[in-house]
């Protein structure tokens, strides 16, 4: 009794004890799938949600439907469906579908084809109909079907009997598989339960426990509730350590509409009880009550025939001819079948005391809604409202282009004291009651102690206030924000003060006392210190703001020409996430109207748009948990086209068709993947990222291309990497890779490598011992022409050389025969001149026939010794001339050899100096000294000093008409050297002699 108590207060808690109303008036976000969307048939039986991310739906003759959040693909009987009706759908631990339909039918989808269940060698196929099946722990396929369970092992089929119990016939309605993986059925003869392969029957004392149970569910507690014959609901909650021992009660009452005929049960992860039925549409308990979904709230159908809710929180409901449709955000609602509250003109929105909304629009005039209906109230002649506010008293002030309205909740009022005042933009009430009023082209007015007062030094044109945690006023106009304190202005902000605009048309406080500004740029936050701005590029979907708010919960709401904003803060205020919401994310007014939004008594947000009044509920939304999309590899071709994989790999998937282990020819490089992303809440402006480990240094750039392809790839490993990102720009959890392999062309691979090595080195092998013998053999020809040509030459050098001696002893002969006929004609001759030229003749020839002896004796006639040359000659000079005094010769020979061209000419010149110094130089003196040097100057220069240090002369004997001939002999022997001689101005005679050697 206790329990039972305790379980009716918890049921109480949760759906009794709450305010129970149904709003008829109201659309939501549902999106409705028909034929024209691409679904094949619009009875839907069964709907399931695989690991892949796809969902199926069972129709009822349109086959099997696979849906990926923007296209249907459709399996039929002619794809190997084993039936056109199917009604349950489950996956197995390898992947596979299990395909249940009429007539007992069952089949086996691997992702590319279909396949019979086997029992045995035979086809199985049960007479009724599959109703659910479900896959336990140990990998069994359980099937209930209208004539009973049955369990497959992987090999045989065999039908399950209820332990310890009589019953043996019966019809499977309905199915749980809850929170401790424990199969719940339902029955046509009350609840089973199956947990290792054990099936028993749930009964509990003093209930009967062998009704028909047509729909069943889990709450987030863990409890099972069910219903009997599509009316009473029941809980029953297990109270012991084994799953049998369980207390059921009745619940009395649900609220929900009278006569309702459930067809399915489904908590959602947020423990709201929805329940589908055959007549009434969708009714949703929660603790804030429970409302009615039927076609006046966007149902295509009232009849809906199960209910699924997919791993991102989003509801599906499969219904009897309407399709399938998709409820994804809870939190907006929509008026579009209410007059006014659906018109695209609305420019003000506001909750007066009674929780009565009021709308004024532009065109149309003022329209109140109590919650149920709209009422248009004649308070203006269908002028424009731009701005209604009601004050702490509970008056409700409406200003238009005709003036300012007042409402006490019974009548309305002319506001007297500003009869005058027109184009009223903005009405708002300080903190010490104190009223302002906002116009276009008049200015700021101020209602205090009953008396208006215009600002003197205020904007002509003002359109939003807000106050801030000091108590000044802040009024925002088309140039920028004024801020008032008693009445007195004490700063305005513009441009030059951080704010991205001039334009301040709307303005809010958050709870933590920032002041945010919409402008037509941007919208700016001021928190006390300075404005920050925030655009396009921080996150918000336009700069142009037209609304802003705030919610209880601290978020700060912008309304901008391209959707709506969220801005989430964290504790201190600052920006933690932006938000996006457009259509898809059930947004869809997409475009706001200015200052059009107000918070309600329940704390829903209001806003005007152009497809009408939308309503907003924080505490529903489920934005911030966003769905991330599931990304797929779904094609792999090379250079284009579809190829075999079972050619270039171990095994193929037969979902994707993708490989295992591909090895890919060299010359079939050009490979394309092709990839798509599931999303079923955000499928829109869904983009791609990839790379190609081993070849790309980082992820591509964000798109929306379905494919890449690679070409020229050289011989490896490499991973293809895709990821996708959704709308608000979250990244998939999962990166989908293809790892592969470019196969190494065979004359790039190791054993070609080898084998080429091998052959070359063969190759050069056998090469070197040819050219060896052939080097040995041309050798052997060579040293035989070598010797052969040796000896001819030396034969002929012995010749030559027998020659030249030949010749240089007869020239030296005959030079000596000169010699003696020069002295015998001298023999003739008495005149001094005369003999003294003969004598110099004598001493001319002999030097040159000291030449031809020195020749004559030596080897090598291109190098004959210069020193010894020297010696000889002046040794014969000294001889010549009788010369008794004590002249001493220095001789500094740098070089050593000169061929026989340059030694002749040096020599004669030598013989005229050296002549001239024992003729001339010591003439008063026995003692002298006669000086020769010769060292090299350049490669290929030569210097020869050669004097005495006799009494010398001082004239240039190389100048003018007294030249001697010895002389002009010296000078013509320089140039026949190539070289310069000069006369050195020091003590005696000496000369200088630059020359260079002649060639052979």
């Amino acid at each position: 009794m206790r329990i039972q108590k305790l379980l009716h207060f918890h049921f109480l808690l949760i759906v009794c004890c709450t305010i129970c109303i149904n709003l008829p008036a109201q659309n939501f976000n549902f999106k409705n799938y028909s034929l024209d969307d691409g679904l094949s048939q619009s009875e839907i039986n069964c709907i399931y949600e695989d690991s892949r991310g796809y969902l199926w739906m069972g129709t009822s003759g349109g086959g099997l439907n696979r849906f990926d959040g923007i296209s249907f693909k459709v399996y039929e009987q002619k794809d190997g469906l084993c039936s056109q009706i199917i009604t349950a759908i489950t996956e197995d631990t390898k992947g596979n579908l299990w395909i249940g339909g009429q007539q007992g039918s069952l089949c086996i989808f691997n992702g590319k084809t279909f396949s019979k269940v086997l029992n045995g060698d035979k086809e199985f196929a049960l007479k009724g109909r599959i109703d659910f099946i479900s896959v336990d722990d140990n990998n069994n396929v359980i099937i209930g079907s209208d004539n009973g369970l049955y369990m497959y092992n992987e090999k045989h089929i065999e039908q399950l009997s209820i332990t310890g119990d009589t019953v043996k016939n019966y019809t499977v309605n309905c199915f749980k598989k809850d929170s401790r993986n424990i199969t719940w059925i339902g029955t046509s003869k009350g609840v089973l339960v199956l947990k290792n392969h054990s099936l028993l029957h749930i009964s509990d004392p003093g209930f009967n426990s062998y009704m028909n149970i047509t729909s069943i569910t889990e709450d987030i507690y863990g409890n099972l509730w069910v219903v009997k014959d599509h009316k009473e609901f029941y809980i029953i909650k297990i109270v012991g350590p084994s799953h049998y021992q369980v207390k059921i009660l009745k619940v009395d009452s649900i609220p929900s509409p009278a006569n309702i005929d459930i067809s399915a049960l489904h908590f959602d992860k947020r423990n709201q009880l929805w329940i589908a039925s055959d007549n009434k549409g969708i009714v949703k308990v929660s603790g804030n009550g429970y409302a009615q979904f039927d076609q006046h709230s966007g149902l295509s159908v009232e009849n809906i025939r199960n209910i699924f809710e997919d791993s991102s929180g989003n509801l599906w409901f499969g219904t009897s001819g309407g399709g399938l449709i998709r409820f994804s955000n809870q939190a907006f609602a929509y008026f579009d079948n209410l007059e006014g509250f659906n018109s695209p003109d609305i420019f003000a929105i506001n909750a007066d005391k009674d929780n009565t909304i009021w709308i004024g629009t532009q065109l149309h005039g003022i329209y109140k809604f109590d919650g149920k209906s709209t009422t248009k109230v004649p308070v203006f002649n269908d002028s424009e409202v731009r701005s209604i506010f009601t004050d702490s008293k509970g008056i409700t002030w409406f200003g238009s282009a005709e003036g300012i309205r007042l409402y006490d909740g019974k009548t309305f009022r002319p506001f007297e004291p500003a009869a005058e005042l027109k184009n009223i933009r903005g009405i708002f009430e300080d903190s010490k009651g104190n009223m302002w009023i906002g116009t276009k082209g008049n200015g700021v007015y101020i209602y205090e102690d009953k008396k208006l007062e215009k600002l003197a030094d205020a904007h002509d044109n003002a359109y939003s206030f807000v106050e801030d945690t000091k108590g000044n006023v802040w009024i925002g106009t088309g140039a920028g924000i004024y801020v008032y304190s008693n009445k007195k202005k004490v700063k305005h902000y513009s441009i030059a003060d951080g704010i991205c605009n001039s334009y301040a048309g709307s303005m809010v406080k958050d709870k933590y006392g920032n002041i945010w500004v919409g402008t037509d740029n941007c919208v700016a936050k001021f928190d006390g210190n300075k404005f920050t701005s925030y655009g396009v590029e921080e996150g918000l979907t336009s700069g142009t703001v037209y609304l802003i708010n705030a919610d209880s919960l601290g978020n700060v709401w912008v309304g901008t020409n391209k959707g709506l904003d969220k801005i989430v803060l964290n504790s201190k205020g600052e920006i933690e996430s932006i938000h996006n919401y457009g259509k898809a994310e059930g947004f869809k007014g997409i475009e706001c109207n200015s200052r059009s939004t107000c918070t309600d008594k329940n704390g829903n947000l209001w806003f005007g748009t152009i497809k009408g009044a939308i309503k907003f509920n924080p505490h529903e939304d489920i934005n911030a948990a966003k769905e991330l999309p599931i990304t797929h590899i779904t094609s792999i071709k090379l250079f284009y086209e579809d190829v075999d994989w079972s050619n270039y790999s171990d095994s193929v998937s037969t979902w994707f068709g993708v490989p295992q282990n591909a090895l890919i020819p060299y010359d079939n490089d050009q490979i394309t993947f092709e990839f798509s992303a599931i999303s079923k809440t955000f499928p829109e402006n869904l983009r791609y990222s990839f790379m190609l480990e081993g070849f790309d240094k980082d992820w591509s750039p964000a798109d929306d291309n379905h494919s890449a392809s690679y070409s020229n790839l050289q011989p490896g490993t490499y991973t293809f990497k895709v990821k996708s990102q959704n709308k608000s720009g979250s990244w998939s959890e999962n990166i989908e890779t293809f790892t592969f392999s470019i196969r190494t062309p065979f004359w790039k691979s190791w054993w070609f490598i080898l084998l080429v090595l091998a052959g070359i080195s063969g190759l050069i092998y056998f090469y070197n011992i040819y050219r060896k013998k052939k080097h040995e053999l041309h050798k052997e020809r060579l040293e035989k022409i070598i010797r052969e040509r040796t000896s001819e030459i030396i034969k002929q050098r012995d010749e030559k050389e027998i020659l030249l001696k030949e010749v240089h002893h007869r020239v030296k002969n005959n030079l000596q025969i000169i010699n003696s006929l020069i002295n015998i004609q001298s023999d003739y001759v008495s005149d001094a001149v005369s003999l003294e030229l003969f004598k110099e003749i004598r001493n001319r020839i002999r030097t040159i026939s000291l030449v031809h002896e020195k020749l004559y004796k030596s080897q090598d006639y291109a190098n004959i010794n210069v020193k010894e040359y020297i010696n000889m000659l002046v040794e014969n000079l000294i001889d010549t001339y009788s010369f008794d005094k004590n002249i001493e010769l220095k001789v500094n020979l740098q070089v050593e050899y000169f061929n026989l061209n340059t030694i002749i000419p040096l020599g004669l010149l030598l013989n005229e100096v050296i002549s001239n110094s024992f003729k001339y130089a010591f003439n008063e003196t026995n003692d002298g000294i006669i000086e020769i040097t010769l060292e090299r100057f350049g490669p290929d220069n030569f210097v020869l000093i050669i004097g005495d240090n006799g009494k010398g002369y001082d004239n240039d004997p190389f100048r003018g008409e007294s030249i001697t001939l010895g002389l002009e002999l010296v000078r013509i022997l320089s140039d026949q050297l190539n070289g310069k001689v000069e006369k050195l101005k020091q003590k005696g005679t000496y000369y200088r002699l630059e020359f260079k050697p002649l060639k052979d």
